[in-house]
């Protein structure tokens, strides 16, 4: 019996590293467990419904840890599970093999560690062997955010995580093995978390921003993207581990086939996925009731990151403190949202989170912005009223006008030039400095000066819902200008930037070689011929006398 006491006091805690208090008191007749409250990594209360079941039963030492008089417990089916548990192997061998009691089992197991794999392969057998109905469950918390399973007699129990966290930010714990006197276990278990990021590109500067929640691009840029994973700390519970990156763009937003590169960063190493290690997926989105309505999800699915390869086909070291890392690029098409409202992608990461089975959690999704803008140039002339000339609001057509962007130091065309309107649009512009240059001049109008200008924008990058803050206007001296105190109007929400362009009438100059000089001719012969008449009839009028 001494023997029997001695080994019984190293059975397995819990198959799940966890944290364990003990108190006892000799006089109860029934015990609780107490598991630990918990958060996902999002930040996000886990909700769980923990049950157990009685494997062993036995007479509870004073110590709070030994069991002696070893029995099958209640919560078992114990023939079916003595029959499971003798086909556990340890490499070539099968420790349980000779074993016909549950103290002869008890026996075996006491000389495993708690995170074995023949401890958790006991705990997979007892999980395919229990009765319909536990011993006791709780899947409500107590005041202290904790989870109570009370009434239990003393013996050795197998506690398993049974609510549904099916699509839920939510991680099963490993099965937990325990001696059952009054105990406090915190169970193990985690959550990845995911976040999304864009590069700022500004191309007046030449500049390029880090990873940020916000950005702004012109129509036909490529924007670069990244998508960023981590691992949860239990990563080591599971024996395959799935992780599948679900992107969500709008409209406004066109996937560049084949630009996904997926990475896994451990520390300062990074390491570029052979890409027959995932699969990438596009799907257009359809329906009216989303606002993402137009737009493309984009896949990303890895079915075990635990076996990922490099380019050379060398398994990747991947630990809990990895992160996995995507990257790909996106077009700014012709239906981009101009303004505040901008054009929108966010992602949500699935991942495997019961280590005893299968299920998949779903992370939060995290959402980044990019923002565009429009210029409108209105062209209008002057009129004349008596002898005053005076600006006019009335509409000039017959103009054409071409956009310049101040690009690595020399001014790049926008698009091509824009004529026979009388309000010249340019759509889908991002921050920078711009000339604009009427390259068609109304007949009759001198050319207008070439208006040089920058649109400055400011938004959020750092936020969880990012914002577009200002929208204003400076000229070639970075000074500020607006409808008040100069020719441009900036509106935030429509994002548009407008300004009216005055094309003054030509001078009337004096001519030679017109009409005038026309009809001074027609006089002087006028003139000639009656000095010649004139002359005839004098000469006459002398002859007859």
């Amino acid at each position: 019996m001494k023997k029997m006491k001695k080994l019984v006091s190293l059975l397995l805690m819990f198959v799940m590293v966890a944290a364990m208090a003990v108190s006892v008191s000799a006089d109860d007749t029934t015990y609780s467990i107490t598991i630990k409250g918990s958060t996902s990594a999002s930040g996000t209360t886990e909700s769980h419904t923990y049950s157990a079941y009685q494997v062993f039963a036995g007479d509870l030492a004073t110590d709070g840890k030994t069991l002696s008089n070893v029995t099958w417990g209640t919560g078992v089916e114990s023939s079916s599970l003595l029959t499971a548990v003798k086909a556990i192997k340890d490499g070539e061998d099968t420790p349980f093999a000779n074993c016909t009691t549950a103290a002869e089992v008890a026996e075996v197991l006491g000389g495993y560690s708690n995170n074995s794999d023949v401890a958790k392969a006991f705990a997979t057998a007892v999980s395919n062997n229990l009765v319909d109905t536990a011993n006791g469950s709780a899947s409500t918390v107590n005041t202290d955010g904790n989870y109570v399973i009370s009434g239990l007699a003393a013996g050795y129990y197998f506690v398993k995580d049974s609510g549904n966290l099916e699509g839920k930010d939510a991680a099963a714990t490993r099965y937990i093995l325990e001696v059952v006197t009054n105990v406090t276990v915190t169970p193990k278990s985690g959550t990845p978390t995911v976040t999304k990021k864009v590069k700022e590109t500004n191309d007046t500067a030449n500049t390029t921003s880090d990873w940020q929640d916000a950005a702004d691009y012109d129509i036909n840029d490529e924007i670069p993207y990244q998508l960023t994973g981590t691992l949860p700390d239990v990563l080591s519970d599971y024996s395959t581990y799935a992780y599948t990156f679900t992107d969500t763009m709008s409209a406004g937003l066109t996937y560049v086939n084949n630009s996904v590169k997926v990475y896994v960063v451990t520390g300062d190493a990074e390491t570029e996925v052979t890409s027959s290690d995932y699969t990438v997926s596009t799907t257009a989105i359809d329906s009216a009731a989303t606002s993402y309505a137009g737009g493309t999800i984009l896949t990303v699915a890895i079915s075990n990151v635990k076996s990922l390869k490099d380019n050379g086909e060398d398994t990747i070291l991947v630990t809990n403190a990895s992160k996995i890392v995507v990257e790909y690029t996106a077009t700014l098409n012709n239906n981009a949202i101009i303004g505040s409202a901008g054009n929108p992608n966010e992602v949500y990461l699935t991942y495997s989170n019961n280590p005893n089975s299968s299920g998949t959690g779903k992370t939060p999704t995290d959402k980044v912005i990019v923002f565009t803008y429009k210029i409108n140039a209105n062209k209008v002339r002057e009129t004349t009223s008596g002898d005053n000339t005076q600006e006019s609001t009335v509409p000039l057509e017959g103009a054409g006008f071409t956009l310049y962007k101040l690009v690595n130091g020399g001014y790049t065309v926008v698009g091509s030039e824009v004529t026979n309107v009388t309000t010249f649009t340019f759509k889908g512009v991002d921050a920078g400095t711009y000339k604009l240059v009427e390259t068609t001049v109304p007949d009759g109008y001198n050319k207008a000066d070439d208006v040089i200008f920058n649109i400055v924008a400011a938004y959020t990058t750092d936020e969880a819902a990012p914002s577009l803050t200002s929208l204003s206007v400076t000229d070639s001296d970075n000074k500020e200008i607006s409808g008040t105190d100069g020719s441009f109007t900036a509106t935030l929400e429509t994002g548009i930037v407008s300004t009216d362009i005055l094309n003054q009438m030509g001078s009337v100059l004096p001519t030679t070689g017109g009409i005038g000089t026309t009809i001074l001719y027609v006089i002087g012969t006028i003139l000639v011929l009656g000095a010649a008449i004139l002359l005839v009839t004098k000469k006459r009028m002398s002859s007859e006398k």
